[in-house]
């Protein structure tokens, strides 16, 4: 009766610790090389997207929505490198920070188009009113 008991005990400690390990121990579903190679690809996307915005005659809408399709397609995978990027402190605080600066990125382009705009319509003018004036020649 002893050994019998014995063995009882033994295996339903092993059982019980197997269940809390697994219950209790993080779980690693991402390895973070991909993580932060995700990382990589949505910096340079928002290196590309900010290179690419023409800041010509556009309008403010027009130049912000270049911006926004000039990060594509890897910031439509923002969710998926949350969740990648989860286990890894140091990358998850990196992402953060990249969205920070997206978002700041997208105010700069936008601010930067409504403040040119309206000087370039009033260079325009001008260099049009010059150029039908007769010349001092």
């Amino acid at each position: 009766m002893f050994v019998f008991s014995l063995l009882i005990g033994g295996f339903t400690v092993v059982c019980a610790t197997e269940i809390l390990v697994q219950a209790l121990a993080p779980v690693h579903t991402v390895n973070p090389p991909e993580c932060r190679s995700t990382l990589a690809a949505l910096d340079a996307a928002l290196l590309r997207a900010r290179a690419s915005v023409e800041m010509g005659g556009a309008t403010e809408r027009a130049t912000v929505e270049a911006f926004r399709r000039a990060l594509m397609p890897e910031w439509s995978q923002e969710a998926a490198a949350r969740e990648a990027c989860k286990a890894d402190h140091p990358a998850a605080e990196a992402l953060e920070a990249l969205v920070q600066l997206r978002y700041a990125e997208e105010r700069s382009v936008r601010a930067q188009t409504s403040d040119l705009l309206p000087l370039r319509a009033r260079v325009g003018g001008a260099l049009r009113r010059l150029s039908a004036l007769p010349t001092g020649d």
